[in-house]
């Protein structure tokens, strides 16, 4: 099992026909950012929660980047002394490098050989690590908008950018419709989620 908690970044899609070249021209892996939470408390699965990215290992997975975002609870103790991979060593001594070998090693008892990482397998932070979130961010909303064609059938939710609008009469392929407000890649931006009928399912909350 994983010893971390352990989910995804709402809101962003690393699309498998952007090709990173700093990571040899491997494209992403078609799935939502992965996190791995260095926090003390168990998360309840399906919930969201508000994390603070800290750094982040370039897994190459069969040859497509599959991001580990390494991330710290806002509401931790030490959240705000933990804003970089060289902080996080120091708050969690060795947590980087568990999380690095777990993945390298996991799937080997299945008969694959260890897992690859870009930069060395260095945890980047800062400037590269920013421009990871943005760009699967982006990637993410050119899918759902349709800018970007869905040739890998995502099963995408109905976006209302007015927070008033009545719901869809027809449900959407996944079964719900989200609403957003505010600019995308902004601290004021937030998404609500409702069901078929238009009942919310999850309020307002902040989407990094």
């Amino acid at each position: 099992p994983i010893l971390w908690n352990y989910g995804m970044l709402p809101q962003t899609w690393e699309d498998p026909d952007v090709i990173s070249e700093d990571l040899g021209g491997v494209g992403g892996d078609n799935d939502p950012t992965d996190v791995v939470e260095i926090g003390s408390t168990a998360c309840t699965s399906g919930q969201v929660y508000q994390v603070k990215p800290v750094c982040a290992f370039a897994m190459i997975d069969d040859g497509e980047v599959d991001w580990k975002v390494v991330v710290i609870p806002t509401d931790s103790p030490k959240a705000s002394e933990v804003s970089n991979a060289a902080q996080a060593e120091e708050a969690f001594p060795g947590e980087l490098q568990a999380i690095y070998e777990w993945f390298r090693d996991y799937k080997i008892p299945s008969g694959d050989p260890p897992a690859e990482f870009g930069y060395n397998g260095t945890c980047v932070d800062g400037e590269l690590l920013t421009e990871v979130l943005a760009s699967t961010h982006a990637n993410y909303n050119a899918l759902v908008s349709g800018e970007r064609e869905n040739t890998e059938d995502k099963a995408l939710p109905e976006i209302k950018s007015d927070a008033n609008a009545a719901p869809s009469s027809g449900p959407s392929p996944l079964g719900f419709s989200v609403q957003t407000k505010g600019t995308p890649g902004t601290l004021a931006y937030r998404v609500s989620t409702l069901d078929a009928d238009g009942n919310v399912i999850s309020a307002w909350h902040d989407i990094p």
